[in-house]
């Protein structure tokens, strides 16, 4: 009687090493007024992959935020967007281009927006992405804005944000609301 042996192998593999959707953990704009500058965060539920593209030229993961100098809705749509933040560049620039909402730029790697207004330097440690933008380069010297952050892998739609986003701005009003009319009392 023949014995068979088999074998079972089983390989572990870290969860980050995973297809996992890209999603947003945490972000945040942190305003420097006195120095004039702002720090983006943005931590992802795994590592980020900036440089692979397929063969559309759509970079595996990407990000972008939609930038709304006077804190409008940016939720509202992208006319009412200045800047462009586009993490889906960074394959092109080892930067990441903040660039003007409206006009062409003849940059085949544009994504249709405008013209480049700064290019700035980026911190990937793990899932976590840091980078500081004056408030010159973002467009908007006050550092009071909305924006609407973005995330796609291949060019798909994996997460959408937005700061302020509705909830938060029909609750403003609503306390208003309320405080206006306990003030007539």
């Amino acid at each position: 009687m023949k014995r068979r042996i088999i074998f079972l192998f089983f390989i572990v593999v870290p969860i980050e090493l995973c297809n996992a959707t890209l999603l947003i953990d945490s972000q945040s704009i942190a305003v420097d007024m006195e120095n004039q500058e702002a720090l983006f965060t943005l931590v992802f539920n795994r590592v980020p992959d900036f440089y692979t593209l397929d063969e559309h030229g759509r970079t595996a993961d990407s990000f972008q935020y939609y930038i709304d100098f006077d804190s409008s809705p940016v939720w509202q749509g992208a006319n009412f967007t200045e800047t462009i933040v586009r993490g889906g560049e960074i394959y092109a620039y080892d930067q990441i281009p903040f660039r003007d909402q409206s006009g062409t730029s003849s940059d085949p790697t544009s994504g249709g927006w405008g013209e480049i207004r700064a290019l700035v330097p980026y911190q990937l440690e793990g899932a976590a992405l840091t980078f500081t933008a004056s408030l010159e380069e973002i467009g908007d010297l006050d550092g009071q804005f909305g924006y609407a952050l973005h995330l796609c892998e291949y060019g798909a739609t994996t997460d959408w944000l937005y700061i302020p986003e509705p909830a938060t701005l029909f609750l403003l009003a609503l306390g208003g609301v309320i405080l206006k009319t306990r003030g007539r009392k």
